[in-house]
Parts: C-alpha cells; sequence; structure tokens
C-alpha cells in the first residue's frame, strides 16, 4: 500500500473507538467503482464520497486497490494476512509521520494505557491476522488459557454500549500487568491512529466520573492529533467495501473481543467467512454512534 498520504496533524476532542460503518438504504449506497484494463481489476473511484476531505476518499481508494491486488480472483487466509499487515504497518507509517509534525508533543508512551479501557472495533481482516499472530505465537495450552480469558471478557462485556464499556474495570483482555499491549504487532487500525496530546485529559476521562460522562457525550477534554485517526476510518472503509463490493465477503464492523472469541472457539470460521458467509455476524457491532461530534472527528460525511 502505497504511503503518499497527506492531512494535517490538528489537535481533535477524541477518537472514536468504531470502524466506519457504509451506508445501504433504499435509496442507494456508496460503492466502490471497479473497472477491468483487460489483464487485472482496479478501483477508479467512490460513487459518492464517503469523507469531509478529498484526502481520506483518496486513501479509502488505495486501500481498496490493495485488497484487489492481494486478494487476486479469490482470497485466501495467507492473503488476507498478508493485506491486512500492509494495511496496519501502512497506517504507522503515515501516523507516526504525522505525529512528528505535530506542534505539541505526543502524550501516548510505553505503559499508559488509558484508552485500552474500552470497546474496539475492527473489520473482519483485522481479526483473523490477530488471530493467526496469537495462533503463531501460542503454544496449545497458552491458546487455551487465552481462548478462555477471550470468552470471560466477551461474556462480561456482552450487551454493554460503548459508554458502558469505557470503563477502568474493563480493561482490554489483550492488555498486559504492565500496561503493555500484548498484540502490539498487530494491534488494530484504530489503537494506531491514537494520538493523545495530553495524559492527564485521558486518565481523568477514564478514572473521573463528571469527566468520563462529559467526554463520551460529547467528546470534551480530549486532545488528540484528527488526521491519524481520520485516516483510519479511511483505510478501513476501502477495506470493508473492497472486500464486500468485489468479493461478497461479510465487512460488517465488529467488535475485536467478541470477534477473536468467534475466530478462537471454531477454528472452521475463517474458511466459512472466506466464501461469504455470514459467520462473524455474533461479534457484529451494534452500538454503532450518530454522535455528530464522533462522525466529525471520522471525518464521514453520512451518519
Amino acid at each position: 500500500m502505497a504511503s503518499t498520504w497527506k492531512g494535517s496533524g490538528k489537535k481533535r476532542r477524541r477518537n472514536v473507538t468504531a470502524a466506519p460503518r457504509v451506508v445501504k438504504d433504499v435509496t442507494g449506497r456508496v460503492h466502490l467503482l471497479v473497472q477491468n484494463n483487460g489483464e487485472t481489476r482496479f478501483v477508479s473511484g467512490l460513487s459518492a464520497p464517503l469523507f469531509s476531505e478529498p484526502w481520506q476518499d483518496t486513501l479509502t481508494l488505495t486501500a481498496a486497490n490493495a485488497v484487489l491486488r492481494h486478494f487476486g480472483e479469490t482470497p485466501g487466509p495467507s492473503q488476507v494476512e498478508a493485506l491486512t499487515k500492509e494495511a496496519m504497518a501502512a497506517l504507522s507509517k503515515l501516523a507516526d509521520g504525522l505525529a512528528a509534525q505535530s506542534e505539541r508533543p505526543i502524550a501516548c508512551s510505553a505503559g499508559c494505557a488509558h484508552c485500552c479501557h474500552q470497546s474496539v472495533g475492527v473489520t473482519a481482516v483485522e481479526a483473523i491476522a490477530i488471530v493467526r499472530h496469537l495462533q503463531a505465537t501460542h503454544n496449545a495450552e497458552e491458546l487455551g488459557a487465552l481462548a478462555a480469558r477471550v470468552r470471560d471478557a466477551c461474556e462480561r462485556t456482552r450487551g454493554l454500549s460503548y459508554k458502558e464499556r469505557h470503563s477502568p474495570q474493563l480493561p482490554c483482555v489483550f492488555l498486559g500487568a504492565g500496561g503493555e499491549c500484548t498484540i502490539y504487532a498487530v494491534r488494530p487500525l484504530v489503537c494506531r491512529a491514537v494520538n493523545s496530546l495530553d495524559a492527564r485529559e485521558c486518565h481523568d476521562n477514564l478514572h473521573d466520573d463528571a469527566k468520563r460522562a462529559a467526554y463520551l457525550e460529547n467528546g470534551q477534554g480530549a486532545s488528540a492529533l484528527l488526521a491519524p485517526i481520520r485516516a483510519s476510518h479511511a483505510m478501513s472503509a476501502g477495506l470493508q467495501l473492497a472486500a464486500s463490493d468485489v468479493y461478497g465477503l461479510d465487512m460488517r464492523p465488529l467488535d475485536l473481543v467478541a470477534a477473536v472469541n468467534v475466530l478462537l472457539a471454531d477454528t472452521t470460521v475463517e474458511t466459512l467467512w472466506l466464501t461469504g458467509k455470514p459467520v462473524l455476524e455474533p461479534a457484529a457491532g451494534s452500538d454503532a454512534s450518530t454522535n455528530p461530534e464522533l462522525l466529525k472527528v471520522a471525518g464521514l460525511t453520512r451518519s
């Protein structure tokens, strides 16, 4: 995936944890314009703008073309993993570049995990890449113990809204004892986009009840770089649209914990998903926000 991204890294109010939802309704929907030059298919445009800034739509198209390049005629597990790791690396490089241009220093540091206490939205390809990483780095006993912890975390958070999930009592199941991310190499796109400018705000928005409520209601009291967040949503949209439009795959936004739980519980899910079966439906995010402040941060033009 090319790294010719543009955007400004100005301060904004808050991070959005859920992957963007491409709206489909009775009047039509945004879709990809796919062409064939006789040898390969490629995405040439969108049927309508998805985002408020043109560079975001350009990034969406870049991500969509990466899907076609990796998947070819028929996608397989290795193609999904390669695509996702390339997308993750590209976003990290872009976010690092934007952070380096920030007028204010980035407050995020090793062991700082205030943002790791909330729901996290992922695409199916991210969830699959994460599980394949876990399977490659854990023996059978370790993987069984991890699967049990994920299952327990899934049960504890089942049915909670994103506001209820934002709690010091509900750390990410992949958060280590020292505040480290235990899946850092394959952490979700939205996690890679987080660049806080004020660690105290992050602390208070998690531990102070009144400030947490204001933060969750209208984004009050959260300084972060906007451009990396917008980039993550644009890239996620490209992955969703291409895998769905071109290959017929179920790419609705998923909850990270629930998706990993489904994939670890049944090793056939990945194969079935690649045939177009909606087997990850139990992990589909059901709390997509319509808060205009959140949509503004993401840069989405549609709610």
